[in-house]
């Protein structure tokens, strides 16, 4: 593994942490579905610089964290403590007309246009999931009669600015969805090199004639937990 060595800020490490595997949840839905299974299942939790930390037995679990400097000050400390693989569970926003609210998605491909992933891996603004992860994980979801399309991601750090035009440019480039944190944590993974994924869960729809949003629907918190529960026992 790439150490950050020529930084003149280090990232803490965590010690003891005795696994392999870290699940970063960026975000908890308004019904606080996914921070109620943590407290209940975890068997420890420690506040981690502005995220929660969820001990299992052979995995941590990070909540919180959401936009792309967020998400790796909390997931470098852990893969400068020993985590080699990430797996992110996230909500998007659809793209097309053929995505519906509470899709769900494997990440195969993340665009960046966000301002972190550059000071890890220059002049490159496309980065890949693990294929190996993906696929444990979309099995994993298979046996739990769960079914993930794969996709393409946009991650942008200005949810407001998502234009006609930005729009068009992302859909004649084949991209489907958009987060503000998948591309970052692709490419901090890249630069240890060490394995990362992500699903998303379809929390938003961004059409030229409206915004349609589900994050309060019960269907929303049951989707979630469908999806998110499994990888969090």
């Amino acid at each position: 593994m790439q150490k950050n060595t020529s930084s003149l800020v280090k990232p803490p490490e965590i010690k003891p942490l005795n696994c392999r595997r870290a699940v970063f949840i960026p975000a908890d839905t308004p019904s606080k579905v996914i921070k109620t299974h943590l407290e209940k299942n975890a068997a420890k939790k420690q506040n981690f610089l502005f995220s929660h930390l969820y001990i299992f037995k052979n995995k941590v679990v990070l909540l919180g964290g959401i936009g792309a400097p967020a998400s790796v000050l909390v997931i470098e400390p852990l893969i400068c403590s020993g985590i080699n693989e990430i797996l992110v569970l996230g909500f998007c926003g659809g793209l097309t007309k053929d995505i519906n609210l509470f899709d769900s998605f494997i990440v195969k491909k993340a665009l960046s246009e966000e301002g972190t992933s550059s000071h890890y891996i220059p002049f490159k603004s496309e980065f890949f999931s693990s294929e190996d992860l993906s696929e444990e994980i979309r099995e994993k979801l298979k046996s739990n009669n769960s079914v993930l399309k794969t996709a393409s991601i946009v991650t942008t750090d200005a949810p407001y600015k998502e234009t006609k035009e930005w729009l068009t440019d992302k859909q004649t480039k084949n991209i489907e969805l958009v987060d503000m944190e998948t591309s970052s944590v692709f490419a901090l993974a890249e630069y240890y090199q060490v394995k990362a994924a992500a699903v998303m869960v379809v929390s938003d729809i961004v059409n030229p004639a409206f915004h349609k949003t589900g994050f309060t629907k019960i269907k929303f918190d049951n989707k979630i937990k469908e999806i998110f529960y499994p990888f969090l026992q």
